[in-house]
Protein backbone atom coordinates (compact mmCIF):
# COMPACT_ATOMS: atom_id res chain seq x y z
CA UNK A 1 0.00 0.00 0.00
CA UNK A 2 1.18 3.73 -0.85
CA UNK A 3 1.66 6.46 1.08
CA UNK A 4 0.26 8.93 1.73
CA UNK A 5 1.60 12.14 0.22
CA UNK A 6 1.11 15.86 1.19
CA UNK A 7 0.76 18.61 -1.63
CA UNK A 8 -0.11 21.63 -1.29
CA UNK A 9 -1.74 24.68 -3.06
CA UNK A 10 -1.74 28.47 -2.79
CA UNK A 11 -5.39 29.88 -2.38
CA UNK A 12 -6.54 33.24 -2.19
CA UNK A 13 -8.17 34.44 1.66
CA UNK A 14 -11.10 36.95 0.62
CA UNK A 15 -10.76 38.59 3.59
CA UNK A 16 -7.22 40.26 3.47
CA UNK A 17 -6.16 39.56 0.18
CA UNK A 18 -3.59 37.19 2.10
CA UNK A 19 -2.35 33.59 0.34
CA UNK A 20 -2.53 31.18 2.53
CA UNK A 21 -1.16 27.48 2.05
CA UNK A 22 -3.96 25.08 2.22
CA UNK A 23 -2.59 21.27 2.20
CA UNK A 24 -3.86 18.51 0.35
CA UNK A 25 -3.54 14.67 0.58
CA UNK A 26 -3.19 11.67 -1.69
CA UNK A 27 -5.62 9.23 0.16
CA UNK A 28 -6.44 5.83 -0.59
CA UNK A 29 -10.44 5.40 -0.26
CA UNK A 30 -12.03 1.43 0.93
CA UNK A 31 -14.53 0.92 -1.10
CA UNK A 32 -16.46 -2.80 0.16
CA UNK A 33 -13.22 -4.54 0.23
CA UNK A 34 -11.61 -2.60 -2.63
CA UNK A 35 -8.96 0.46 -2.84
CA UNK A 36 -10.08 3.03 -5.15
CA UNK A 37 -7.49 5.87 -4.99
CA UNK A 38 -8.63 9.26 -4.79
CA UNK A 39 -6.36 12.23 -5.59
CA UNK A 40 -6.70 15.62 -4.51
CA UNK A 41 -3.80 17.52 -6.00
CA UNK A 42 -2.61 21.11 -6.57
CA UNK A 43 -2.72 22.98 -9.64
CA UNK A 44 0.25 24.98 -8.43
CA UNK A 45 3.74 23.69 -9.03
CA UNK A 46 5.15 26.28 -6.77
CA UNK A 47 5.44 25.13 -3.04
CA UNK A 48 4.74 27.89 -0.34
CA UNK A 49 4.90 27.36 3.29
CA UNK A 50 2.24 26.41 5.13
CA UNK A 51 -0.11 28.80 7.35
CA UNK A 52 -0.96 27.06 10.45
CA UNK A 53 -4.05 29.02 12.20
CA UNK A 54 -4.91 27.75 15.41
CA UNK A 55 -7.83 28.85 17.52
CA UNK A 56 -7.56 29.47 21.01
CA UNK A 57 -10.21 30.55 23.54
CA UNK A 58 -9.84 33.46 25.32
CA UNK A 59 -8.32 33.62 28.94
CA UNK A 60 -11.29 34.18 31.58
CA UNK A 61 -11.83 37.54 32.17
CA UNK A 62 -12.60 39.25 34.81
CA UNK A 63 -14.78 42.09 33.31
CA UNK A 64 -17.43 39.29 32.35
CA UNK A 65 -17.95 38.54 35.96
CA UNK A 66 -17.68 41.95 37.31
CA UNK A 67 -20.03 43.01 34.26
CA UNK A 68 -22.78 40.18 35.82
CA UNK A 69 -22.28 41.74 39.32
CA UNK A 70 -22.55 45.30 38.18
CA UNK A 71 -25.77 44.47 36.79
CA UNK A 72 -27.22 42.41 39.39
CA UNK A 73 -26.39 45.63 41.55
CA UNK A 74 -26.73 43.71 44.96
CA UNK A 75 -25.17 46.36 46.93
CA UNK A 76 -27.51 49.42 45.62
CA UNK A 77 -30.54 46.90 46.48
CA UNK A 78 -29.31 46.13 50.28
CA UNK A 79 -28.83 49.96 50.96
CA UNK A 80 -32.10 51.20 53.63
CA UNK A 81 -34.10 53.13 51.52
CA UNK A 82 -33.46 51.13 48.15
CA UNK A 83 -37.21 49.29 47.71
CA UNK A 84 -37.09 46.49 45.38
CA UNK A 85 -39.79 45.00 43.91
CA UNK A 86 -41.97 42.31 44.97
CA UNK A 87 -40.05 38.91 43.91
CA UNK A 88 -37.00 40.70 42.94
CA UNK A 89 -34.83 39.09 39.84
CA UNK A 90 -31.03 40.01 39.98
CA UNK A 91 -31.05 41.56 36.76
CA UNK A 92 -34.36 44.12 37.69
CA UNK A 93 -34.00 47.58 38.75
CA UNK A 94 -35.17 48.77 42.19
CA UNK A 95 -38.79 50.61 42.57
CA UNK A 96 -37.29 53.14 43.60
CA UNK A 97 -34.47 54.27 44.91
CA UNK A 98 -35.53 56.94 47.20
CA UNK A 99 -37.80 55.33 50.17
CA UNK A 100 -37.43 56.66 53.10
CA UNK A 101 -39.98 57.59 56.41
CA UNK A 102 -39.35 60.06 58.09
CA UNK A 103 -38.63 60.50 62.16
CA UNK A 104 -40.02 63.79 63.00
CA UNK A 105 -37.07 64.92 64.34
CA UNK A 106 -35.18 67.31 62.04
CA UNK A 107 -31.63 66.35 63.46
CA UNK A 108 -31.70 62.91 63.72
CA UNK A 109 -33.22 62.76 59.70
CA UNK A 110 -30.49 65.19 58.60
CA UNK A 111 -27.91 62.68 60.33
CA UNK A 112 -29.97 59.97 58.75
CA UNK A 113 -29.63 61.56 55.28
CA UNK A 114 -25.64 61.91 55.81
CA UNK A 115 -25.54 58.03 56.63
CA UNK A 116 -27.78 57.65 53.43
CA UNK A 117 -24.88 59.39 51.00
CA UNK A 118 -21.72 57.62 52.71
CA UNK A 119 -23.41 53.96 51.97
CA UNK A 120 -24.82 55.33 48.65
CA UNK A 121 -20.96 56.16 48.13
CA UNK A 122 -19.85 53.09 49.24
CA UNK A 123 -22.64 50.72 47.32
CA UNK A 124 -21.54 52.85 44.10
CA UNK A 125 -18.02 51.72 44.68
CA UNK A 126 -19.16 48.19 45.13
CA UNK A 127 -21.57 47.66 42.79
CA UNK A 128 -18.97 50.21 40.13
CA UNK A 129 -22.32 52.14 39.14
CA UNK A 130 -21.11 55.64 38.51
CA UNK A 131 -25.17 56.71 37.81
CA UNK A 132 -26.34 55.26 41.27
CA UNK A 133 -26.06 59.14 43.08
CA UNK A 134 -28.53 60.56 40.35
CA UNK A 135 -30.62 57.60 40.29
CA UNK A 136 -30.86 58.60 44.22
CA UNK A 137 -31.32 62.21 43.42
CA UNK A 138 -33.73 61.66 40.61
CA UNK A 139 -36.11 59.72 43.00
CA UNK A 140 -35.57 62.29 45.99
CA UNK A 141 -37.08 65.02 43.24
CA UNK A 142 -39.64 62.76 42.64
CA UNK A 143 -40.43 62.19 45.68
CA UNK A 144 -40.48 65.92 46.97
CA UNK A 145 -43.48 66.80 43.67
CA UNK A 146 -45.13 63.82 45.14
CA UNK A 147 -45.40 64.83 48.53
CA UNK A 148 -45.71 68.98 47.89
CA UNK A 149 -49.20 68.98 47.81
CA UNK A 150 -49.68 66.20 51.16
CA UNK A 151 -48.56 67.49 54.87
CA UNK A 152 -45.33 66.54 54.75
CA UNK A 153 -42.26 69.37 54.14
CA UNK A 154 -41.62 68.22 50.48
CA UNK A 155 -38.85 69.47 49.24
CA UNK A 156 -36.93 70.89 52.53
CA UNK A 157 -37.32 67.31 53.86
CA UNK A 158 -34.35 66.96 56.41
CA UNK A 159 -32.99 63.35 55.10
CA UNK A 160 -33.06 65.39 51.92
CA UNK A 161 -30.79 67.92 52.96
CA UNK A 162 -28.61 65.74 54.70
CA UNK A 163 -27.96 63.33 51.95
CA UNK A 164 -27.38 66.23 49.46
CA UNK A 165 -25.26 68.21 52.11
CA UNK A 166 -22.91 65.19 52.65
CA UNK A 167 -22.66 64.38 48.58
CA UNK A 168 -22.10 68.21 47.87
CA UNK A 169 -19.26 67.88 51.11
CA UNK A 170 -17.76 64.83 49.33
CA UNK A 171 -17.38 66.16 46.01
CA UNK A 172 -15.51 69.89 47.41
CA UNK A 173 -13.37 67.15 49.17
CA UNK A 174 -12.67 65.21 46.05
CA UNK A 175 -8.86 66.46 44.41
Amino acid sequence: MRQPRLLSTRLASPWCGLAVAAPHMEIQLSNLGGNVPAKLRSNSTTSTPYLRLAYSAPAPDESIASNIHRFTLPATKSLPFVKVRANDQPFWRPETFWHVKSTGKREIDFQLGRKYARLTIAAMKADRDQHLVAHVIQDIIKDAIETTGKKSCGIRSPISLGFLTEISEVIAAAP
